[in-house]
């Protein structure tokens, strides 16, 4: 078993479960990605239990490159602190593929006995009905924001940074993208109708922050051209 960890909290318990179930043996832990890759490769773990978070981001990354090296088929169990949408997304673009997924709060000897016994025997994940009530949650929510995107032009897409930036005026976004303010008028009120936002320009704008399309704070990503 490798440990692979950014901090001690709750890992001092885990030793401990770890080393009261019989036939498993820590071979080493690691506390950032340089010493994980490098004891990964000497001494090629059966099993991995990594934080959700190493060096402060997600660890998905971290698995993927491990997956390419040195640990094509071990088994990797994740213990986060809770469900955190972004990581559960990166993890995804990732096309990471991992044993477990465990909630630190769940923890106990039975449940890693339980995980290990169906982790090593195929290729069932092991999640509970928290972390599946959270994926089921984001995966409605990146269709919602799928059908929005299909449903916009790219010109409205490119349209809403602009809107969400309130020191401009309608004249002023409609100079920046070559358009009289009229016509600026008119994609608000079809993006609204495609949204189903009434209310003109602020409703389009949380509408579209509410879908993903705008970050939910700040004025959004640099704009970008017409």
């Amino acid at each position: 078993v490798l440990l692979i960890h950014s901090d001690e909290i709750g890992w001092g318990d885990l030793r401990a479960l770890l080393r009261s179930i019989p036939g498993l043996a820590i071979a080493g832990e690691a506390g950032d990605r340089e010493q994980a890759l490098r004891l990964a490769a000497s001494h090629r773990p059966e099993v991995i239990f990594i934080g959700e978070t190493v060096e402060g981001t997600c660890a998905a990354s971290l698995v993927a490159a491990l997956r390419r090296g040195p640990c094509p088929d071990s088994t990797v169990i994740v213990l986060a602190r809770r469900v955190d949408p972004d990581n559960l997304r990166e993890w995804t673009s990732q096309q990471v593929s991992v044993s477990a997924y465990l909630l630190w709060s769940e923890l106990s000897r039975g449940l890693l006995e339980r995980c290990l016994t169906v982790a090593l025997s195929g290729e069932i994940m092991v999640i509970s009905q928290v972390v599946a009530r959270a994926i089921v949650s984001l995966l409605q929510a990146e269709a919602r924001l799928a059908e929005a995107a299909r449903r916009l032009t790219p010109r409205e897409r490119a349209l809403l940074p602009w809107l969400a930036r309130w020191e401009l005026s309608y004249a002023q976004i409609g100079a920046q993208l070559g358009i009289d303010a009229d016509t600026v008028k008119a994609h608000v009120r079809h993006i609204g109708e495609k949204l189903g936002a009434r209310g003109g320009r602020a409703a389009v704008v949380e509408a579209a922050r509410a879908l993903g399309l705008l970050p939910v704070t700040g004025q959004g990503s640099e704009q970008g051209g017409w």
